[in-house]
């Protein structure tokens, strides 16, 4: 069995040093290698089909996925049936899934954290990392 990268990461934006990245988490997606017959396609675009999910699997980032393929995951080199077979090949990240909304405002995703985070005190002595008084107030 194969597990998909759980987290989708996308940079959203770049000034100089200073990088912003979206943070999308997702339900785990695994696939059974074992079975050959997922797999629906091989060239240009290596793809299987499981669980009714349709998966591009890809080297290119920058690969023209089909429309009717709503998941694709970038791998470190040229995807092959024996390369997927013996789990060979590199997962790396998500270039296109139904959990990526870039219609969401920065407002709507301030919002979405609302419940979400919570600020810890730092306590040395019962050996609790945190933030520091300052950062807390």
């Amino acid at each position: 069995m194969i597990s998909l990268p759980k987290y989708i990461t996308k940079m959203v934006h770049n000034v100089g040093k200073n990088v912003v990245w979206r943070c999308y988490g997702q339900e785990e997606i695994t696939l059974d290698n074992a079975n050959e017959a997922i797999i629906k396609a091989r060239n240009p675009l290596f793809i299987v089909e499981q669980d009714g999910k349709r998966i591009a699997i890809t080297s290119k980032p920058d690969e023209v996925i089909p429309a009717d393929c709503p998941y694709a995951v970038l791998v470190q080199k040229r995807p092959t049936t024996a390369l997927f077979r013996n789990n060979e090949l590199e997962y790396k990240a998500w270039i296109k899934h139904p959990a990526i909304n870039d219609a969401l405002t920065p407002d709507e995703v301030a919002f979405s954290w609302r419940g979400k985070f919570t600020f810890i005190e730092e306590d040395r002595v019962a050996n609790v990392g945190g933030l520091r008084l300052l950062q807390v107030v």
